[in-house]
């Protein structure tokens, strides 16, 4: 067994009902909670819910419900000085991705404010911020157990550039499965869409990491068999537990393998064409699997049994192939299609968001071994305009 580094050093809380314990469970962290959220608290009540129960255990609070899809560096550094100047000494995410990630650089740049260009340059970086607690209110991004945190920027030229630190991890997360029920399903799909491409590309890493893979195969699997169950029944705790269990895990892996190509090309369906977050994964993932799959030999038949296929009575070197067919079954019993319109995307489109892509190959997070600058280009033109079949 090759060596390894496995490092998550946030508590986890899971469970149907577990965010009763929230109050009790940060009690001796906290005096005054700096709670970071969106549209997606306020509207579904998970935000005033927390607030009640931090107000039963007697802890002061400061709501920043502000956070916009993409939070740019602007509102990040607005709510550090907000929680800097109410003097906060923890701050809570509460939603899905974006507060979460909100949260964390809110948390780092209230006491270090000059985190940010260390962050921003993929540097080291000095000291910790607040202690930041996570309560995510879907099954999908697992920002709740990262050290990662996207946050959008304008200049030079428009990016989500995924920020990455230990200081960013979280010290607690609060799991409960109890709160994606309360939302569509097109989020429910995106958000489990996004769960099997963590899982996905952390076992496709370059950094082969053998437990994060072992808990990736086990978090395809089960989203796998889980989400087709929640679609149809959006109200059955059991299978939306398992979403849940899984959407964790895919953040534990994610957090030790790095950041896949799938995830940076998907960004630029995001901040031009206004996908949502899963579904833009989704509409790469097919086309990056067919670049990357050659390379890992005999881990396909793995991956093809997570994804549903029995290899007992078929040479291995169908695995590839396999895999793919079980994504695009998968696609077909969830309903996903991918919302890319062709006339929307150009030539020109096509090599912009190649050279973002390109670029983003320097940073340390990256998952993938790095490619030339056509490659990728090949990559997002087969997800355009898709082959039928792939070849190995």
């Amino acid at each position: 067994m090759e060596r390894f580094d496995f490092h998550v050093p946030t508590r986890v809380f899971f469970g149907t009902g577990v965010i009763q314990e929230l109050g009790d469970r940060i009690g001796t962290l906290c005096r005054k909670a700096f709670v970071v959220s969106g549209a997606m608290g306020k509207n579904s009540g998970a935000l005033e819910k927390v607030v009640a129960l931090l107000e039963k255990a007697g802890i002061d609070s400061i709501v920043f419900d502000e956070v916009e899809r993409q939070p740019g560096l602007d509102t990040v550094e607005r709510g550090a000085e907000a929680a800097r100047k109410e003097k906060c000494d923890l701050a809570i995410g509460v939603g899905g991705e974006c507060p979460m990630d909100a949260a964390k650089v809110m948390g780092l740049l209230a006491v270090n404010p000059s985190a940010k260009d260390a962050l921003l340059k993929g540097s080291a970086v000095e000291g910790r911020g607040l202690p930041v607690v996570t309560v995510p209110l879907t099954a999908g991004s697992g920002s709740e157990v990262t050290p990662f945190a996207a946050i959008t920027l304008k200049d030079p030229h428009p990016e989500i550039r995924p920020l990455v630190s230990p200081s960013l991890f979280p010290v607690m997360a609060f799991v409960d499965p109890v709160f994606p029920v309360a939302f569509p399903p097109a989020v429910t799909l995106n958000n489990g869409i996004d769960a099997l491409c963590h899982c996905i590309e952390a076992y496709t890493s370059r950094t082969h990491h053998p437990l994060a893979a072992t808990l990736a195969l086990e978090g395809a699997r089960i989203v796998r068999n889980a989400l087709p169950e929640v679609l149809a029944d959006p109200e059955n705790l059991v299978w939306r537990r398992k979403m849940s269990y899984a959407a964790l895990l895919g953040g534990l892996v994610s957090a030790q393998s790095g950041i896949g190509l799938v995830h940076q090309m998907g960004a630029y369906l995001t901040l031009d064409l206004g996908f949502a977050h899963g579904a833009a994964n989704g509409a790469v993932l097919l086309a990056v699997l067919k670049h990357v799959l050659s390379a890992l030999g005999a881990r396909n038949g793995l991956l093809a049994q997570s994804l549903g296929t029995d290899l007992r009575e078929m040479g291995s070197g169908r695995a590839a192939e396999e895999v793919l067919r079980g994504v695009k079954e998968f696609f077909r019993r969830t309903g996903f299609r991918a919302p890319i319109e062709k006339d929307r995307i150009s030539e020109e489109t096509l090599t912009r968001f190649a050279e973002g892509t390109f670029r983003s190959q320097q940073y340390s997070w990256c998952g993938w071994d790095e490619l030339a600058l056509g490659e990728i280009k090949s990559v997002f033109r087969n997800a355009v305009f898709p082959e039928e079949e792939a070849s190995f």
